[in-house]
């Protein structure tokens, strides 16, 4: 049986196997600033830059992922809580009356509420809602003789 041993700088430089030393791919990232990740609301397009860019004015990165942080195109727009986001085009838009948002999505409004200017209202003690996407208080409807709901934002009414 024959056992060949082999440099490391030999075999990085004809296989281009990384040759590791204190954290560093040294065949492929000449200091440590070439693999820098990117934190917060910044990115890198490129490596051996040493440095991450910023996200546009009114755009972030919420991810802790590294390859969330690879491209102005991961830069999400930051919407006002009353609106959500069109990903496609990275632009706000309004919320739906019957929906409720969160600056990020638009959400159908629960049984038992309703929502007008993405604003969540509860069906009031004594009354019930049970369809979901809701605009108005016509959602809530009174609980009928013989029941009663002393909680808020209730789908049913209990029995006496």
């Amino acid at each position: 049986m024959f056992y060949f041993f082999y440099s490391d700088l030999f075999l990085t430089q004809f296989f281009h196997f990384p040759l590791f030393q204190g954290g560093v791919d040294k065949d492929y990232h000449s200091k440590e600033t070439d693999c820098e990740v990117c934190k917060g609301s910044s990115y890198a397009d490129a490596t051996g830059t040493g440095s991450c860019k910023s996200c546009p004015k009114s755009f972030s990165i919420d991810s802790p992922d590294v390859l969330d942080h690879v491209s102005e195109e991961d830069c999400v727009k930051n919407c006002p809580s009353d609106q959500h986001l069109i990903y496609s085009n990275k632009t706000c838009q309004e919320c739906r009356d019957g929906y409720k948002c969160n600056g990020e999505v638009e959400m159908l409004c629960e049984p038992g509420t309703y929502c007008a200017q993405s604003i969540q209202t509860f069906c009031p003690a004594g009354t019930y809602g049970i369809k979901q996407g809701q605009a108005t208080n016509t959602a809530c409807i009174a609980c009928p003789k013989g029941t009663y709901q002393p909680g808020q934002a209730s789908k049913y009414c209990v029995d006496w």
